[in-house]
């Protein structure tokens, strides 16, 4: 795999890894060197089998994942189709993500290297690195330009005749001639520079100055005249930038008097709008038909509205929605970093698996299908 093809697989989100590498998040083995090397995605896989990969095994055991941490390594591993050191590892790195892609000891052991959770296509530093990563090998892969080496002039010699004492005087006369060339030119420098000195008057440099200063004093004015026609528009423009402040301000606080929350209509259809874009089997269903799973055995069904799932009598915005509502929650996880650096105090809530896995969107390929 080139390099170009590993920077572009580094963009896709799990789902899209899913179908593009048949291996990822199926079989990671971190002493396998042709695993550690073939896609450079071993960091994301470990982190989607230990994440992802568990809590999605525990429920279609029908336990919960401190039940599948509980059991022996071999045992895991044979559930999980993994060696019984990566399942091991995988246990660890449930309880604590920071432990990151581990190295191979001396002794053969994992060890980990505490670089944290691999970063993610969601956060927009990502994408921006790998597209730098991919300018810069297509401007290493570009061919250099051809340089072309300038062929030294040929100097050609005349042939000479006569007597060296003949050479010798032609080489005087030579000497001479460019030596008085050299003192006439002289001259004549000198004689112009002190022409243009001659011609330069002190009135004319008096009358030049007087001419300066009264520019000067227009051109202060004119700039004094502006700013004093400028500053009743400007305050103008002040009122009116704190009176709309003022006025958004007193929307803002009538909302929550009445008991708005941030999450409004606008942003409920536009969260199921964009989940239905996503997934064709919602793009063709209508207001009325139903979509259903079975988890742990039971039988569940969400019927679609036009903006919305409604689910036991609850309407919901999404079907990841309801999807937390039969789990009874997910994970916590801590909030991502923002796009100015700071990460909130805050933690989100995951679901053990993919809204596509939990409802069966999409027909599930055959092994080895690209």
């Amino acid at each position: 795999m080139t390099q170009e093809e590993i920077v572009d697989l580094s963009m896709q989100t799990d789902e899209a890894l899913q179908d593009r590498v048949p291996c990822y998040g199926q079989s990671w083995d971190p002493k396998e060197s042709a695993c550690n090397t073939r896609c450079g995605l071993q960091a994301r896989c470990a982190h989607f089998m230990a994440t992802c990969r568990i809590p999605e095994t525990a429920g279609m055991l029908g336990g919960t994942v401190l039940d599948l941490l509980a059991m022996p390594d071999d045992v895991l591993g044979a559930h999980l189709a993994v060696e019984a050191h990566t399942a091991g590892y995988l246990k660890a790195y449930n309880q604590n993500p920071q432990l990151g892609l581990p190295i191979v000891g001396p002794d053969g052991q994992l060890v980990p290297t505490n670089s944290g959770p691999p970063a993610t296509p969601d956060q927009p530093d990502v994408v921006a690195q790998a597209r730098e990563a991919l300018k810069e090998i297509e401007e290493s892969s570009a061919e250099p330009p051809e340089e072309y080496e300038e062929e030294p002039e040929m100097i050609i010699e005349e042939d000479l005749e006569g007597s060296e004492e003949e050479l010798e005087d032609v080489l005087e006369s030579a000497v001479e001639a460019l030596a008085e060339s050299e003192a006439a030119s002289k001259r004549r420098t000198a004689k112009k520079r002190s022409t243009q000195k001659s011609a330069t008057k002190a009135p004319v440099k008096k009358a030049t100055q007087k001419g300066t200063a009264k520019k000067r004093s227009t051109k202060k004015s004119t700039t004094t005249k502006r700013i004093t026609e400028r500053a009743p528009k400007k305050d103008a423009k002040r009122a009116t930038k704190s009176a709309a402040k003022e006025k958004t301000a007193t929307k803002r606080s009538t909302k929550k008097k009445e008991g708005h929350s941030s999450w409004g209509p606008e942003t409920f259809v536009k969260r199921f709008e964009k989940e239905r874009k996503r997934y064709p089997k919602l793009q063709n269903m209508r207001a009325g038909q139903s979509v259903g799973t079975v988890y742990k055995g039971t039988e569940y069904k969400a019927k679609m509205l036009k903006d919305g799932w409604d689910f036991g009598g609850t309407r919901y915005a999404t079907l990841y929605a309801v999807q937390l509502a039969i789990q009874g929650g997910g994970r916590e996880y801590p909030a991502q970093e923002r796009e100015n650096g700071v990460r909130p105090d805050t933690t989100r809530v995951m679901a053990s698996m993919s809204v596509n896995r939990f409802w069966g969107l999409t027909e599930p390929k055959k092994r080895g299908a690209r």
